[in-house]
């Protein structure tokens, strides 16, 4: 069994069929996340943990047994771990400075990647219902001199297209220009 978000209410968000680890065996329950506390009850005892958000100092999303799992530690020195959540939970590309989160982006709202010289662009779809909407962010990837196998720039964007809600074009041409020479921008 693998974890589906039961809701999204606003400031809440909740996921049953996590699991967490009791002395060898793993007992299911229910993980709500708000902006007050982290709180998990246990299906079969009906233990609560409770975390107060102000105590949380530690989060960290990480490959497990049971699929995907997040650690969570408090300024007291407690460790709380739960699994069963799917990868695509948290389709999200954070962008971090200094270890602090500048800013996220869905990326399901990702319609299509491209790739250029040392540079990755994302392209969003767009609502009908906005008066103003973000078209596209571009991302400079600086070249990698450790592991020259694999190209930064392709590995970013197979890494963004593996989550992304990408538009398929599909169908026939209507026509094909073989040889076509283009100037863009005009003038030069």
């Amino acid at each position: 069994h693998q974890s589906s978000p039961a809701a999204n209410m606003g400031d809440m968000l909740e996921f049953n069929d996590i699991y967490q680890e009791v002395k060898g065996s793993w007992n299911d329950g229910r993980l709500r996340f708000s902006k007050q506390n982290v709180v998990y009850k246990s299906n079969k005892t009906g233990k609560v943990d409770s975390i107060p958000a102000g105590e949380l100092n530690l989060a960290q999303w990480r490959r497990v047994c049971l699929g995907h799992g997040i650690k969570l530690g408090t300024s007291t020195g407690h460790i709380y771990k739960y699994d069963g959540f799917r990868d695509t939970v948290r389709p999200l590309l954070s962008f971090d400075v200094n270890d602090n989160t500048a800013f996220e982006i869905p990326l399901s709202n990702v319609s299509q990647c491209a790739t250029g010289k040392n540079e990755v662009t994302l392209e969003f779809h767009q609502n009908d219902d906005t008066e103003v909407s973000l078209m596209e962010v571009r991302f400079y990837v600086p070249p990698s001199q450790t592991d020259e196998r694999q190209d930064p720039v392709e590995a970013f964007a197979q890494n963004v297209l593996s989550k992304a809600d990408v538009i398929q074009a599909t169908g026939d041409a209507v026509c094909i220009f073989k040889e076509l020479q283009c100037l863009t921008p005009r003038g030069r």
